[in-house]
């Protein structure tokens, strides 16, 4: 089985402002690579339609799967469903059960319905609504050879989702009989050009480990990852 390679794309003008930290990105990257997905690019872009459809497009050129998170809620900075639907060139259609589900949510947190509550339950065309539980959504689609994935920015959210939905989707694509592991030795008193020195006079492990340096004062952190 060839690796599997996508990006995740994290959208938020929170995010590129300095105002929250990403972890969404940080956890699926996490959890992607421990499944033994690569994960090729993480991009961050502001609450700008223009600029989620141009990231959009770009990973669907280079991308075998793609995991969106934020910008899926009620408010009129939440604009990824648009950007969504130019970029795949797919309507958006309100998806009865879920419309049902929100309205039900809303009746038993006894919060009134507004008009736009209904964006909440459109999803382009053809999309996967992924279950949610409540008011929370998600969505999939498969767009010719590319398996896109839609989450939402709130990280229990986004989280229970990408465990319980996405990862299990994701890891049928992956060889059974391949593992990877990840160790980081812990280095004290050495430098990382000391340690790389060190490192290039283990031929044999070059070829089969893939090396990482970590400076992370007043320790070097080195990493080492396999595959087999």
């Amino acid at each position: 089985t060839m690796m599997m390679h996508g990006e995740i794309i994290a959208t938020g003008t929170e995010l590129i402002t300095g105002q929250v930290v990403d972890c969404n990105a940080h956890y699926a990257a996490r959890r992607l690579f421990e499944a033994g997905l690569t994960v090729e690019r993480i991009t961050t872009v502001g609450d700008q339609a223009p600029l989620i459809r141009e990231v959009l497009d770009q990973a669907l050129a280079r991308s075998q799967f793609i995991i969106v998170t934020g910008g899926l809620g009620p408010t009129e900075d939440d604009v990824t469903l648009p950007a969504v639907a130019l970029a795949l060139n797919r309507r958006l259609v309100v998806h009865e059960g879920l419309l049902d589900r929100i309205k039900r949510c809303l009746g038993e947190r006894q919060i009134p319905w507004e008009e736009r509550y209904a964006g909440l339950a459109l999803i382009p065309e053809g999309a996967q609504v992924l279950d949610p539980g409540c008011m929370a959504c998600g969505f999939a689609v498969q767009h010719q050879e590319v398996r896109l994935f839609f989450l939402p920015g709130v990280p229990q959210e986004m989280r229970s989702l990408f465990d319980n939905v996405v990862l299990p989707a994701l890891m049928e694509w992956v060889n059974p009989e391949e593992f990877w592991v990840r160790r980081t030795l812990r280095l004290f008193g050495i430098s990382e050009v000391q340690l790389q020195g060190v490192i290039c006079r283990l031929p044999d492990l070059q070829q089969d480990v893939t090396v990482g340096y970590y400076p992370n004062f007043p320790e070097t952190h080195l990493s080492l990852t396999v595959c087999g």
